[in-house]
């Protein structure tokens, strides 16, 4: 499908042909799969045969997504990398970064704000807390409110953690 759309210009662009190919055998199990699953669906009796193929499929496209995800983490860890010890890499870089990619501190972090007020976030909590529980809390107030945690996540101990990201060099 995506070869008879290519132009005669765009097969001598290697980069772009890379682009295709990789396109191609990411869309590909997934279009199988969801061919096999149409055609399973149509037919009245399934026999056991097509059930297997199309959990052969169905593998097939769940490795290539893990392929895809193992990929993009690799290349965002590299970044880092180069990041990390450049004294001209500022905080709001490493903010951006962790916001989309928790899982470069702790793969079981879920985020739930970044760059909310200390105040805010007490507020919100109070909100949450009573429709949760129906009951009342009052909290103190924090000694400057309107200070900022970088982040604020949970994990699947039902605990929240506050993070700061601060840039390479800072004491």
């Amino acid at each position: 499908m995506v070869g008879q759309r290519i132009r005669p210009d765009e097969i001598q662009d290697e980069e772009h042909v890379e682009y295709l190919v990789q396109l191609s055998l990411t869309l590909a199990p997934h279009i199988t799969l969801d061919k096999k699953l149409r055609e399973a669906a149509d037919e009245a009796s399934t026999p056991l045969g097509a059930v297997t193929e199309i959990l052969k499929t169905a593998r097939v496209a769940e490795l290539s997504s893990f392929g895809m995800i193992a990929e993009d983490r690799v290349r965002v860890i590299r970044n880092i990398e180069k990041l990390k010890d450049d004294p001209k890499t500022d905080e709001a870089t490493f903010q951006k970064m962790i916001e989309y990619t928790p899982w470069l501190i702790d793969p079981q972090w879920s985020p739930i704000t970044a760059n909310q007020s200390f105040k805010t976030l007490r507020d919100e909590f109070v909100k949450f807390y009573k429709k949760e529980t129906r009951e009342d809390i009052i909290l103190s107030d924090f000694s400057d409110s309107s200070k900022r945690a970088d982040f604020v996540l949970s994990n699947q101990d039902n605990t929240l953690q506050l993070v700061e990201i601060k840039r390479p060099g800072h004491r």
